[in-house]
């Protein structure tokens, strides 16, 4: 067994790149959760890493089948930096227009990939009571050159994309900025940004270790700790909840406008992490932001 508790696999020489990418003592949460694109990857010379053609048509193989996936054109929208400037804390955007949101196409559930990442996907939003948030924001690991993207599947099952290319290094790998310890993990930040009554920022102080890390000051390798899942609830009615992995930044941060006749008086945000700790807290919006 390992540190993380699951039962190390010993994968087949195919494989070798994904273990090579993650360095050090290779913890098997990370390799497990790469083993199923692995297998979809052509085998290519011994030590050399696949294409990002092949690993994004590996993506699409594991998560969507043979599925089309159409163009995001007035279905989705995605904003990221053509250039990063701090790969760890890439700051990512999400539109989906109100039309989409109240239309007879409606969504059923958004996601987000970094095609080149040891684990690609970062997030996977599914609605609530209300619908999905119209915007949502937040930042994201990226550890080279990559495309990334969000698709939104709508109720019939189609499947739209809006992509971007993003010149980064290291964002999976860089050391933590909060040394281990400091501060209370789990705790949460709320804010209603430019004083919009709609759109809500929550930030988690959390590790979100991604285990391919070396603590700066014992250069010892940080197990993976990391947020697995977010719910946003409002009135004890589910708002959306968010699948969320490695991927995303240290203290991960979400900003998002509440779908519907969603209001902000009362939020209740539970969160759970990969060691199974359940973090929740509540807020209460001032009379005046639930008035705008």
């Amino acid at each position: 067994m390992s540190a993380a508790g699951v039962t190390e696999v010993s994968p087949p020489t195919n494989r070798a790149w994904v273990h090579r990418r993650m360095r050090g003592p290779l913890l098997a949460l990370l390799a497990t959760a790469m083993l199923p694109l692995a297998d979809t990857l052509a085998a290519g010379p011994e030590g050399e890493p696949p294409s990002p053609e092949a690993v994004w048509e590996a993506i699409k193989t594991q998560h969507f089948g043979s599925r089309p996936i159409e163009s995001g054109e007035g279905i989705i929208t995605l904003e990221a930096p053509t250039r990063a400037e701090e790969p760890a804390f890439t700051p990512i955007h999400i539109g989906l227009p109100a039309q989409v949101l109240s239309g007879a196409r409606q969504l059923s559930r958004v996601l987000l990939f970094v095609d080149m990442n040891p684990e690609p996907l970062a997030l996977e939003l599914r609605g609530g009571y209300a619908g999905l948030p119209a915007t949502l924001a937040t930042r994201v690991r990226v550890e080279r050159y990559s495309h990334v993207r969000a698709i939104a599947e709508t109720n019939e099952g189609r499947l739209h994309m809006a992509e971007a290319f993003v010149e980064a290094s290291g964002g999976c790998s860089a050391p933590p900025q909060a040394r281990a310890g400091e501060g209370s993990v789990g705790e949460m930040r709320f804010s209603s940004p430019l004083g919009e009554g709609k759109q809500v920022q929550v930030s988690i102080r959390h590790p979100n270790a991604s285990g391919l890390q070396r603590d700066p000051w014992t250069h010892d390798w940080i197990p993976p700790h990391f947020i697995r899942s977010l719910a946003v609830s409002h009135a004890g009615q589910l708002v959306f909840h968010a699948r969320t992995g490695i991927s995303m930044s240290e203290n991960p941060t979400l900003r998002f406008t509440l779908p519907g006749n969603v209001g902000v008086a009362q939020l209740q945000v539970d969160a759970m992490d990969s060691t199974g700790e359940l973090y929740q807290q509540e807020w209460r919006s001032s009379p005046s932001a639930e008035e705008e």
